[in-house]
């Protein structure tokens, strides 16, 4: 039964004291309840921590995944100065090498000090990854809403950003780890240059008519500082921050509007002079990329790649992006440039990207937005958007990362103004939100699980696209390495039908047809892959060794010599010239002192712990007579090959040093040995 309220209680009860919870026994329903009311009045704190927690959680099954063989071999578990973890020499190394095409020394840096935390177990690495991902999502949205106190928008974007499956590539594939970082320091300098500019005022007060309290403009120095100390450190994580400066230029339009020449902001021409030291450290950044990827041969020529064939690919990729933000279907971690492209495409893709820059620069006044998200999109997207062509990929997921953040803010801010009269437009809005947010979790779930292994990998690869010559490659790699060598070879076989200069394939079928006993046909192979690419330090070295184990010194030695001019650091190809210099009895051949020094540097560079160096070293020091040093080379060798299990080796090795001990002081050259 109800009742009235009345004006007085019809009894009195006995007052109650109340009780205040001691210092820190605040009750947990109290606590979750301020820390949900944070949330929900849109604390910056609160939901960035938020965000954090969430991304984490969604990409934690990442760390079950494992290495690939997708350039995790020569940036993670191959790579020897990498796996010393951080010490002088290797960071030495960082900063002075151009392996896989790039000069990254913070990417090498980060990469090392995981290995000297977490060894070669690929969770450790995993989790790196995993962490910078999610603070860059949760800075991201502190960026955002600095810039544009709009957080409720600028969580929809960072939230976005973090689940979306074509961002997996970036997160899970253990060598992508220069995304995550650059990006890292990429937010970081975002930040500070909003403190840089917002410098003075009383970001977050409002006046009693609800509009922004503002003091006068006095920006700081400090945060320009760091904010071009983060840039310079984003350069050095990966080159593709060299579009930052622009970013910044597109900041000062929109939202900051410093453009507008008010009392409080500086005249227009000093906003560019105020981004010169960014342009120059990119400008700087760019021409190392360029070098470095004309060191290593990845930066293909107008022979390989032509001109109007890269001018056309560039549109359709812009488009193709586009299309894969809102279908995001098909993902693969390679996608082959296509052969021939058709006319009416490339045409339909230039035509609706001219189109789309033609509406949103019409309603720059009105919606500025739209020209911000459209131009940041464009423009971030232009170092890979293959005008330059870099390797073989017509367009790569990891590509997206940084970019596509233009389009979900085009998106973000187009849905909340034409929704700006609705009545229920919170309902509605946080309705779509959710519905989207689900839809990139169950997409992302499945993207991860496709990183598990090299096998699974590739074999999803090949489902999805067409002629992929890599694909099939790296698949054969992996089922070879499973001991699956009559199946590998169909892959390789097929790589070289889809693309018949593919150097690596044609090396990787002779090795399994080599395998398999069939030692003419495999020549025959690498033959061809150092007729397709004469500079490929490794198609050299593999054509060397066939030609030895059939007895062809003088021609060996020539292919190994080829190896070490494209490759002055190629261990094996230095080991094993050694061998041939020091046994080979043709005087031609023949060159003792050459092989020493040849030994001593390819035990060098293995950190004197391959035993098979060690034996091939004491053997240059016995033939010349250097016995003393010939046994303890071996003698080094033999303990490590039974420290390492392999007995028959350890034998081998043990009989040389027999040799070496009874050998008396004045013979100079002992018997021919054999391996």
């Amino acid at each position: 039964m109800f009742r009235s309220d009345q004006s007085r209680p019809l009894a009195s009860p006995r007052p109650r004291v109340a009780q205040r919870p001691l210092p820190g026994n605040r009750p947990t329903s109290s606590v979750l309840k301020s820390r949900f009311e944070l949330l929900r009045q849109g604390n910056p704190g609160a939901i960035s921590l938020l965000l954090f927690v969430l991304v984490a959680c969604v990409f934690l099954p990442s760390l079950r995944n494992g290495f690939v063989n997708f350039d995790d071999d020569f940036y993670v578990y191959a790579n020897a100065h990498v796996q010393q973890g951080l010490t002088w020499e290797s960071i030495r190394w960082a900063f002075t090498n151009f392996v896989g095409g790039f000069w990254h020394p913070l990417t090498w840096l980060s990469i090392m000090l995981d290995c000297q935390l977490f060894g070669l177990r690929p969770a450790g690495h995993h989790l790196t990854s995993l962490l910078l991902h999610a603070a860059n999502a949760a800075l991201l949205f502190l960026v955002l809403q600095r810039l544009t106190s709009a957080p409720w928008r600028s969580a929809f974007i960072a939230a976005l950003f973090a689940l979306h499956p074509l961002h997996v590539e970036s997160v899970a594939w253990a060598a992508e780890r220069k995304d995550v970082l650059s990006t890292f320091f990429w937010m970081l300098t975002l930040l500070m240059y909003a403190h840089y500019v917002q410098a003075g005022k009383k970001v977050g007060a409002q006046a009693a008519d609800g509009s922004q309290a503002l003091r006068v403009h006095l920006p700081s120095p400090i945060f320009y500082l760091l904010s071009f100390l983060f840039f310079l450190c984003g350069l050095l994580s990966k080159s593709m921050l060299v579009t930052l400066p622009f970013v910044l230029l597109l900041l000062d339009w929109w939202p900051l509007r410093r453009f507008q020449p008010t009392a409080l902001n500086p005249r227009v021409a000093a906003l560019f002079v105020e981004k010169l030291p960014f342009f120059a450290a990119a400008l700087l950044a760019s021409l190392i990329s360029i070098h470095a990827e004309k060191v290593i041969g990845a930066l293909q020529t107008a022979t390989e790649s032509r001109l109007s064939h890269r001018i056309g690919n560039a549109p359709f990729s812009y488009v193709v992006y586009l299309a894969q933000m809102v279908w995001p279907r098909k993902l693969a971690a390679y996608y082959p440039f296509l052969a021939t492209l058709p006319l009416w495409p490339v045409i339909g893709a230039a035509l609706l990207l001219f189109t789309i820059s033609v509406l949103v620069l019409r309603a720059v006044r009105t919606r500025p937005y739209l020209a911000f998200g459209w131009i940041w999109y464009v423009v971030t997207l232009l170092p890979v958007i293959g005008l330059i062509q870099l390797g073989g990929q017509s367009h790569a997921d990891r590509y997206t990362y940084v970019p596509l953040i233009g389009i979900f803010t085009l998106v973000a801010w187009s849905a909340c103004d034409l929704t700006k009269r609705w009545h229920y437009q919170a309902v509605v809005l946080s309705a779509a939100a959710a519905g989207i947010f689900l839809l990139c979790l169950a997409g992302t779930t499945v993207q991860i699980g496709y990183w598990k292994d090299s096998e699974t990998l590739f074999r999803h690869a090949l489902l999805v696209t067409e002629n992929n010559d890599l694909a099939h490659n790296n698949l054969g790699v992996a089922l070879a390495a499973r001991g699956r060598f009559e199946e590998a070879g169909r892959h390789f076989r097929e790589a070289v039908r889809i693309n018949p200069p593919h150097a690596q394939a044609h090396i990787n079928l002779g090795k399994a047809l080599n395998l398999e006993g069939r030692t003419n046909e495999a020549l025959a192979q690498y033959r061809a892959a150092v007729e397709s690419k004469p500079d490929y330090a490794e198609a050299q070295y593999f054509l060397a060794a066939a030609l030895a184990r059939q007895g062809k010194m003088p021609e060996a030695v020539a292919h190994f010599r080829d190896a070490l001019r494209g490759h002055p650091d190629y261990a094996p190809a230095l080991n094993d010239l050694a061998w041939i210099l020091a046994t080979e009895r043709n005087p031609g051949i023949r060159n003792v002192p050459e092989a020493i020094q040849l030994g001593m540097r390819a035990c060098e560079l293995s950190a004197h712990t391959n035993a098979v160096y060690l034996d091939t070293l004491g053997t240059a020091f016995s033939e010349a007579g250097r016995w003393a040093e010939a046994i303890e080379a071996t003698e080094k060798a033999a303990a490590l090959a039974a420290a390492a299990g392999r007995a028959g080796l350890a034998s081998q090795i043990q009989s040389h040093l027999q040799l070496y001990q009874t050998q008396p002081a004045h013979q100079l050259l002992p018997p021919e040995k054999t391996r």
